[in-house]
């Protein structure tokens, strides 16, 4: 009779069988994952040799889906957990072959991880990995440099959106919601020019507007005596506009002035806003303290330079070291050595310099043989 236990490699850390308990998936698809389960390592800064005290433990696996599901109803791409194990946050990710080495042919960073790891990080394997593991020089390409480079810049993108905020809050910027009101300002007939927002809500309370463009609008008093007849107010502010529910054409009405919108820096100034907020109410709180102490996101910043090193380690040497050589340069980028403007201006030297001539030089294919998928789907799939 087949024994399961016979086919492993390796089995440290913890029981598997216990580590499945966690998944919050239906049983079946839970079962089934780990019957067919090739590889379980630790991912993230553990295996990049980059962590800390305060990192979380990150799990990334494999299991081997099988020809019936690839083709029906019942495909399962990945399971996840996200949680806490005996007081240790932990991410668990275990992808499906067929998943995972699409990914891998198309030089997906986090996915390469998966064959480069080092042996020390993988917690459970199989022969089957192990085969595919033996073929992975077969899958780098010169497409690498664009997609380490495409998820660093993404990176670098962040860091700068995140410190440009950090910045403004800093300077009260985000104490409050921007107000339509606060855009404004009115002309009288007589001339006079009032943008005082406690000027303005005064008008806002014996006065109506008619539009005559989205960003100006006629002001009028209404009635004999210069009292407001139903009033409904001036702004719709989820809507960022002007809004007008009676017809006062009916009123004896005197115009008394002008008022003009900055519609285009009220919607500029929201949507900033808006983002931070969304920022702020989201962001990592460990992340957050990086930020608050060096002005901008070094963990995020560290993970930029690794990725465009590997990419770098691709294109030249023809292999790809998870766990980073250049550690210790990146820990100082993560403990705050470099300032903010160093670290954008070797990025970008990176970007444009560095990787392009790289890229040049290297004798690796534009490309993996799409071919090799096939092949090695058909002969761990049996089929």
């Amino acid at each position: 009779m087949y024994n399961k236990e016979q086919d492993y490699l390796e089995y440290k850390k913890f029981k598997i069988n216990n580590l499945f308990s966690v998944f919050s998936q239906q049983e079946y698809i839970v079962d089934y994952v780990k019957q067919n389960l090739m590889l379980l390592m630790t991912s993230g800064s553990y295996a990049y040799g980059m962590e800390s005290e305060n990192s979380d433990l990150d799990m990334i696996g494999i299991f081997k889906d099988n020809f019936k599901m690839i083709l029906g109803y019942n495909k399962i791409d990945q399971i996840e957990f996200k949680g806490f194990i005996q007081e240790q946050e932990i991410n668990i990710t275990i992808y499906s072959l067929s998943k995972a080495l699409k990914l891998i042919i198309e030089q997906n960073p986090n996915m390469l991880e998966l064959i480069f790891v080092d042996e020390s990080d993988i917690l459970y394997k199989t022969k089957d990995y192990e085969y595919i593991r033996s073929r992975r020089k077969e899958m780098l390409s010169k497409l690498s440099r664009h997609k380490f480079t495409g998820y660093a810049m993404s990176q670098m993108k962040r860091i700068k959106g995140h410190s440009k905020w950090m910045s403004k809050e800093q300077s009260g910027k985000f104490d409050k919601k921007p107000e339509m009101i606060d855009y404004c300002r009115i002309i009288e007939v007589d001339g006079k020019t009032h943008r005082d927002k406690s000027h303005l809500l005064s008008w806002s309370q014996c006065s109506f507007l008619t539009k005559e463009t989205n960003t100006i609008y006629k002001v009028w008093v209404i009635g004999k005596f210069g009292e407001v007849l139903n009033f409904n107010g001036w702004t719709d502010e989820k809507n960022c506009t002007f809004y007008f529910e009676e017809n006062i054409s009916k009123y004896d009405k005197k115009f008394v002035g002008l008022l003009f919108f900055a519609k285009d820096e009220f919607d500029q100034s929201l949507k900033e806003y808006n983002s931070w907020k969304q920022w702020k109410d989201n962001r990592n709180i460990k992340r957050h303290e990086l930020e608050k102490k060096y002005n901008f996101d070094t963990k995020h910043t560290s993970h930029l330079f690794r990725l465009m090193l590997g990419g770098l380690e691709i294109l030249e040497k023809e292999t790809y070291s998870v766990k980073r050589p250049e550690k210790d340069f990146l820990l100082d980028i993560r403990n705050g050595k470099y300032s903010y403007e160093w670290v954008i201006e070797k990025a970008e030297e990176f970007d444009k310099v560095v990787l392009p001539d790289a890229y040049e030089k290297s004798t690796l294919k534009h490309s993996v043989d799409k071919n090799l998928y096939v092949d090695i789907m058909i002969k761990l799939l049996k089929i």
